[in-house]
């Protein structure tokens, strides 16, 4: 069999050392890119829950509402259908379902204590 002097291309085993170099660059970089994206979502669930208290707290000081005497607690699946505490219809949240973006299936869950007016939001996001 005769070769030709100009033949151009790679080698297998330059095809082969150039795939297990991007193998090796790809098992360092994507369990970093997945903690850098649980970090994210951690964050972005702390300032939904910030967001959401902020409105609350704003909704119960401008609608001249009184502290309630005992705890209320309200579930943000389809908004909070609780009757008189409710900032989504009236305009002081925007989002109606509003969940952790570090777990989906996670809805808000947001305490008015009885007596002080202390608002607590879970899930706490602490993953």
């Amino acid at each position: 069999m005769k070769l030709r002097g100009n033949t151009k291309g790679f080698t297998l085993v330059e095809v082969l050392i150039v795939v297990a170099i991007l193998g090796l660059l790809a098992a360092i970089a994507i369990p970093n890119l997945m903690r850098a994206r649980a970090g994210a979502d951690v964050i972005a669930c702390q300032a939904n829950q910030q967001e959401v208290e902020k409105a609350l707290a704003t909704y119960l000081v401008r609608e001249n509402l009184a502290i309630p005497a005992a705890d209320v607690t309200l579930n943000a699946v389809g908004g909070f259908a609780s009757g008189v505490y409710d900032p989504i219809t009236a305009g002081y949240l925007k989002v109606t379902d509003p969940y952790c973006p570090a777990d989906a299936t996670l809805p808000y869950v947001i305490t008015i204590a009885g007596g002080t007016g202390q608002i607590t939001i879970a899930p706490t996001c602490a993953h």
